[in-house]
């Protein structure tokens, strides 16, 4: 639903939300866009407020400065002149639809929209039921990893289904679609390849950010993803990395029911705090994978 909330959203706001920053290293040499949101845009009040209540851009456009300040000031209890500069800049170089169909199209998005919050209300009500239950789950140890919580203790549960119905954290690894393909014959070498991805997406981006905020905050796995990254790996494989280790504690401690031991130290913090500064340095000095692709291009 988000996604094609997204869709109809870049048909109908054309440029509105537009991570400048990545637009920046992506496009040097073009100018500068002006959006209303960056990140996160289903979530931010400035965007959500449109879309309710404004969802053609020409209904936003026939406003006055004090019609769209009465109206922020409604439905968020706050607006001042950084919003209106924002809507202005943002007006005045978009390149709308014609009026009659950004009409339909403007009924269509509210439509989807409302769906949108009717499922956002579902799950953060779910959400507020499971909590309390994580206790008394097989997952209960969890949350004292360094970095997780209990949504991430109920996701990786719920990801597994059983964890008896696994004998090693490897298999859940696989079950997950991290494993490579592997391609080979009698007569021809293995070649390993890239990841499967046969598991449930859903899962495996639960794991991913999970090790993700591991690496961030406890120093053993944060030694794992910055060993990968001066390895040569990018930050999304040093980030796999950590993960593969983090799902190999959660195993151990579903399968042992113990609670988790921390094996960190005043040393490997310091290591870790040392180490990190360095991999901020050498990540600005490294580039994005596609800033390296292109450096090689050019020095081909």
């Amino acid at each position: 639903m988000e996604r094609q909330l997204r869709q109809q959203l870049d048909r109908l706001w054309p440029g509105a939300v537009v991570n400048v920053g990545q637009f920046r290293r992506a496009h040097p040499d073009l100018p500068q866009p002006t959006p209303i949101i960056q990140t996160r845009p289903l979530q931010r009040d400035r965007l959500r407020v449109l879309l309710a209540h404004c969802p053609n851009p020409y209904d936003l456009l026939a406003l006055s400065d004090r019609q769209i300040l009465d109206l922020y000031r409604t439905h968020v209890g706050r607006a001042g002149p950084t919003l209106l500069r924002t809507l202005r800049a943002w007006s005045r170089s978009a390149v709308l639809l014609p009026a009659d169909v950004s009409a339909s199209l403007a009924q269509q998005l509210q439509r989807l929209f409302g769906q949108y919050r009717a499922a956002e209300t579902l799950i953060q009500e779910g959400r507020a039921r499971l909590l309390p239950l994580i206790p008394y789950t097989a997952a209960r140890h969890l949350p004292a990893i360094p970095g997780l919580g209990e949504m991430d203790a109920a996701a990786y549960l719920a990801g597994l289904g059983s964890p008896h119905r696994f004998h090693r954290a490897a298999e859940i690894w696989a079950f997950a679609g991290f494993d490579p393909i592997a391609d080979g014959s009698g007569d021809k070498p293995e070649r390993v390849g890239r990841l499967s991805k046969r598991g449930d997406p859903a899962f495996r981006d639960a794991l991913y950010q999970m090790g993700f905020r591991v690496a961030q905050n406890y120093a053993p796995v944060s030694l794992t993803f910055l060993d990968a990254f001066d390895r040569g790996k990018c930050e999304v494989e040093a980030t796999i990395h950590a993960a593969h280790r983090v799902n190999r504690i959660c195993f151990h401690l579903l399968q042992q029911d113990e609670p988790f031991v921390s094996q960190s130290s005043p040393q490997l913090e310091a290591l870790k705090t040392r180490r990190w500064r360095a991999f901020k340095a050498q990540k600005r000095h490294r580039g994005s994978r596609r800033t390296r692709g292109k450096r090689r291009a050019r020095r081909r």
